[in-house]
C-alpha cells in the first residue's frame, strides 16, 4: 500500500516525523509505504490515496521557517476544543490549528494541524523551553499544556489517529487497509530497595532518634522483609496472563535517594534467575544523579548487566528523572531499546499523548533515534503520594484510563513498586490485583 504526502518545503525532517508516527498508528508500518513530496509555499499537509485527498491545515511549521526557530516559551499553543463528524469525542484539543471542516465527494479539508500537535505531544519540547522544574529538577505535571488545558488524562494522539481512520472511512477507504491493534496492560516495578531497613537506619533508632519501641517494631519488619512482594508481583502477573517487568538499580551513591546497592547480594542473584526463568523482564533503574551524567548512567548499567543473565535493554529513570532530551539520547547512545519514564509524578494520564510505545525524536539533533518511549501512564506514588486518593478513587481513576486505553486499542504501562505493600501502603496489593482483575475483565470484554 502507497501513500502519498505532500509537504511545504520547511521543517521538513520534523514533518516527516510527525506523519509517519501518526500515520503509523492507523496502518501497518510493515506494508505501508509513504512517498513524500514537496508542495513549495503550501498552506496544507495533504495526504492522498488513490483519489482520496485529506487537507490539514499547516497553521503551526509555515511560521518557523528557519529550523529550530520554533523552540520559544512563546510558541507553546493555547489549545481550544471543537468537533466534527470524524472526532471519536464530543469535542477533540485542538493543539494547533482551528475548528473548520468541509467535505466533498473525495475531499475532506480539516483546520486542526494534528500533525504539529502530535509532534507537540510526542517530542516533550515543551518540557525544553518551559524551565519551571520541581523540587527533584523534573519537569512537573501541573506545568505541563495537557494538564493546564484539561486532557492530561487523554490520549489525544490516539483520537487524531482515529479521526483520520474515519475520514478514510468515509471516503470509502476498506477496514482491511488498517493496523490491527489490541489493549494490553504493562506492569512494571521499580526495585529501589530490596531490604525494609538496613543496620545504619535500625542503630539511628537507639542513637539518634532514641526510640527503643520504634527499633524493636523495626527489627521485627527486618526479618519479615516487607519488600519482599517478588513472588506475589510475578504470581499476579502470571495469573492474568502477563509480563511484569522488573527494574533494577546498580548505584553506590549515598545521595539520600539511592537508597540500597544490592546487586551483589545472594537474594539479588536468585531473583533475577527466577524472573528470567520464569519468562519475566529485567530492567535498567538508573540512579538520581544519572539522567544529566552519562558517565555514572554508563558505570551503573555496565555494573547491572554483569549480574544479569540476559541482556539488558530497556528500564526507567529513578524518580522519572527526564531531562529531554539529552536523558533520552544517552539510552539511545548505549544502545538501549525501551525507555518508560516519561509519565509525570503529580499527574496520572498521557505525558505523551499516548500510551503507546513509539520512536524517540531528538529535536535538537532533528534525528529520529531506534530508542521507543513506552509511557509511564500510572504510578502508585502519584496516586497515593501527589494526588492524594483513597484506594477507591485510585481505583476509579485507573479504572478510567484502563477504559480509555481499551477504547483505543493501546499499551497502558503502571507502576507498582515492590515496597508499596506495606506500612502507610497497607492493602495496596489489594488496590493492585483489583486493577489487574479489572484490565483482564475488560480485556475479555
Amino acid at each position: 500500500m502507497k501513500i502519498k504526502i505532500s509537504i511545504p518545503d520547511n521543517n521538513i525532517i520534523e514533518r516527516e516525523y510527525s506523519v509517519k508516527i501518526l500515520l503509523n498508528f492507523i496502518f501497518n508500518e510493515e506494508t505501508t509505504e509513504y512517498i513524500f513530496e514537496r508542495c513549495g509555499c503550501s498552506d496544507n499537509i495533504i495526504i492522498y490515496f488513490n483519489d482520496i485527498e485529506i487537507h490539514f491545515k499547516d497553521a503551526f511549521w509555515n511560521k518557523y521557517q528557519e529550523d529550530l526557530s520554533y523552540l520559544s516559551i512563546d510558541n507553546l499553543p493555547k489549545p481550544t476544543y471543537s468537533s466534527n463528524d470524524f472526532t471519536p469525542e464530543p469535542d477533540i484539543p485542538i493543539i494547533y490549528g482551528d475548528s473548520s471542516i468541509l467535505v466533498s465527494k473525495n475531499k475532506i479539508e480539516c483546520g486542526i494541524d494534528i500533525f504539529a500537535s502530535t509532534f507537540f505531544m510526542l517530542t516533550r519540547w515543551e518540557e525544553y523551553v518551559n524551565h519551571i522544574r520541581d523540587l527533584h529538577n523534573r519537569f512537573p505535571g501541573s506545568e505541563s499544556i495537557a494538564v493546564k488545558y484539561g486532557f492530561i488524562e487523554r490520549p489525544v494522539v490516539n483520537e487524531y489517529a482515529e479521526m483520520v481512520k474515519n475520514m478514510f472511512l468515509t471516503l470509502g477507504l476498506s477496514e482491511e487497509f488498517f493496523r490491527a491493534r489490541k489493549f494490553e496492560l504493562i506492569p512494571t516495578h521499580d526495585i529501589d530497595k530490596m531490604r525494609y531497613m538496613g543496620l545504619k537506619s535500625l542503630i539511628g533508632d537507639l542513637v539518634k532518634r532514641r526510640d527503643p519501641l520504634l527499633f524493636y517494631k523495626n527489627i521485627l519488619m527486618s526479618m519479615k522483609n516487607p519488600f519482599d512482594t517478588y513472588h506475589f508481583l510475578i504470581s499476579q502477573s502470571e495469573k492474568y496472563g502477563l509480563k511484569s517487568h522488573f527494574y533494577f538499580m546498580a548505584s553506590h551513591n549515598k545521595n539520600g535517594h539511592d537508597y540500597d546497592f544490592y546487586i551483589n547480594r545472594q537474594q539479588f542473584k536468585k531473583l533475577v534467575d527466577e524472573i528470567y526463568r520464569r519468562g519475566h523482564i529485567i530492567g535498567f533503574h538508573p540512579g538520581y544523579t544519572t539522567s544529566t551524567d552519562s558517565k555514572e548512567w554508563a558505570k551503573q548499567k555496565k555494573a547491572l548487566s554483569k549480574m544479569s543473565p540476559v541482556q539488558v535493554v530497556e528500564g526507567r529513570q529513578h524518580f522519572l528523572m527526564m531531562s529531554i532530551p539529552m536523558t533520552l539520547q544517552m539510552w539511545e547512545d548505549a544502545g538501549m531499546k525501551i525507555d518508560s519514564t516519561l509519565g509525570y509524578a503529580d499527574h496520572v494520564g498521557f505525558r505523551c499523548g499516548t500510551g503507546d510505545s513509539f520512536p524517540v525524536f531528538n529535536f535538537l539533533t532533528r534525528e529520529q533515534l531506534t530508542l521507543k518511549e513506552r509511557p509511564l501512564i500510572v504510578m502508585d506514588g502519584t496516586l497515593k503520594q501527589y494526588m492524594n486518593l483513597s484506594k477507591e478513587e485510585a481505583l476509579n481513576r485507573v479504572s478510567n484510563l484502563i477504559d480509555v486505553s481499551k477504547k483505543y486499542q493501546m499499551s497502558i504501562t503502571i507502576l507498582f513498586h515492590n515496597s508499596s505493600f506495606c506500612n502507610e501502603w497497607n492493602n495496596y496489593d489489594r488496590l493492585y490485583e483489583s486493577i489487574l482483575i479489572y484490565s483482564c475483565c475488560h480485556h475479555n470484554n
